[in-house]
């Protein structure tokens, strides 16, 4: 007769909510724009910081989180898919002050939830400061290539533009390639027009600035951090999509000066 073991829905119950949490906290982190090695160290060291939790096991991808968590010789195995991804690095700081006093201070499940949900309420800035600080960093691109006052200007107002338009365009959750696309197009009609206003501005000047908000340089870094950190796969997604945001930047622009150039002329 084989023998039979008995899980007492209590402890059961606490180590589903441990392999909860630490998927709750992976997610935050591979959303906000974190790498890949380093939501798994995060996972691995939220999970084995719970107590009675004696192994946990992370493993992540760009498109998808899978984690095992194992607790009084119970398995409790959690599964994500990653659809988004933004920018946010004060949550990923946030989540990972809270992995280094979760290892001091043992959390329970219950109380390591409710920190997390208590980080992922972090303030985030404002569109109009994001805006202002995206038109900022357009224009200090636009001394730094060689532009003149002028150039300046028109690339703030462009980059002001082009950050806003970004900010609302991710709230409708559009593929982020059209959304490249269309914002590359934007960067170079408004280029064109001002051109047109002003002949003695620089229009290659105001286009290579202001596209430069619109470079995958976190997701470019993250591919580079991951392939040193043995995560090749993770290192190939990442760069793949990058080069496939340049293409669609490029497209844009090719579009945007097509457009305008025989809609002006």
């Amino acid at each position: 007769m084989e023998e039979e073991y008995l899980v007492s829905p209590s402890v059961l119950a606490n180590v589903e909510k441990s392999a909860d949490c630490v998927v709750r906290a992976g997610e935050l982190l591979m959303n906000s724009g974190a790498e890949v090695y380093r939501v798994e160290e995060t996972m691995t060291r939220l999970g084995e910081s719970i107590p009675g939790v004696t192994q946990c096991i992370s493993y992540v991808m760009v498109t998808g989180i899978l984690c095992s968590v194992q607790a009084d010789n119970i398995t409790v195995t959690r599964i994500a898919r990653m659809h988004t991804s933004s920018r946010n690095l004060a949550l990923v700081s946030a989540i990972n002050d809270l992995a280094r006093k979760a290892e001091k201070e043992h959390y329970s499940p219950d109380e390591l939830m409710k920190r997390i949900e208590e980080a992922q309420s972090v303030p985030d800035y404002s569109p109009l400061t994001k805006s202002l600080w995206g038109a900022i960093g357009a224009a200090g691109f636009s001394v730094f290539f060689g532009g003149g006052p002028i150039e300046l200007a028109f690339v703030f107002l462009i980059g002001l533009a082009i950050r806003f338009c970004s900010i609302m365009l991710e709230k409708l959750r559009i593929n982020e390639y059209l959304v490249n696309l269309a914002l590359a197009f934007v960067a170079a009609a408004g280029a064109v027009i001002f051109h047109r206003l002003v002949p003695a501005s620089s229009q290659s000047n105001m286009i290579i600035s202001s596209i430069m908000l619109l470079v995958p340089g976190l997701m470019i870094t993250n591919a580079l951090r991951d392939s040193v950190m043995d995560e090749p796969l993770s290192a190939l997604v990442l760069l793949m999509q990058a080069l496939l945001i340049a293409c669609s930047i490029a497209i844009g622009v090719l579009l945007g000066l097509y457009v305008m150039e025989g809609f002006i002329a």
